[in-house]
């Protein structure tokens, strides 16, 4: 018990901290992780997603391919993608997370030093993210991001096929497990 209360106090978030792990949205909000790879601006850019309530239950996830300048512009562009599958779902109440802090900073209306293209890219986002009934944006580590992240590898593996899952993909399972694991031991 010692230890699960001592990782409970390691995992929770203190203020200006961000999560190492996946951490559940509240009830009745979704949540869409999103994460890109850049290697350069000549190479398609991959962009993953995945969308899960607040049981950490998946609804959806996607892949798909774009091109960028800057890895800045790719990571705007993946929080665009990740958007626009909410809206093509139909969502209601959203949580945007992703691993750039400039981009978040940026849509949650904080001073950024972001480039023009990408700050463009992000108005349309925030346009388009009107058609949810609430919508908020947070910043989470990598390792809070692990899924879209492999997601976003599979998407710049695949090159131009873009995917939509409906249902996990079979490496995706153990990954799932474990955000899930790590949640329900700070819920206990």
């Amino acid at each position: 018990m010692q230890n699960m209360l001592s990782l409970d106090r390691s995992l929770q978030q203190q203020p200006g901290d961000s999560p190492t792990i996946w951490i559940p949205p509240t009830d009745g909000i979704i949540k869409i992780n999103v994460d890109i790879t850049f290697r350069n601006p000549e190479t398609a850019v991959g962009i993953g997603y995945i969308l899960r309530d607040s049981a950490g239950n998946f609804i959806s996830a996607g892949t798909k391919s774009a091109n960028a300048g800057t890895s800045e512009q790719a990571e705007c562009w993946g929080i665009h993608a990740a958007i626009q599958e909410g809206v093509r779902c139909n969502l209601k109440h959203v949580q945007i997370e992703s691993d750039n802090k400039a981009a978040v900073d940026y849509l949650q209306g904080k001073p950024t030093n972001l480039f023009w293209s990408s700050s463009f890219i992000l108005d349309e986002a925030k346009l388009l993210s009107s058609f949810f009934g609430s919508v908020s944006f947070s910043f989470c580590c990598r390792t809070g991001n692990d899924i879209a992240h492999n997601l976003a590898s599979e998407a710049d593996l695949s090159s131009s096929v873009a995917h939509i899952y409906n249902r996990p993909p079979f490496w995706m399972l153990s990954m799932l497990s474990k955000d899930l694991l790590f949640c329900n031991m700070l819920n206990s």
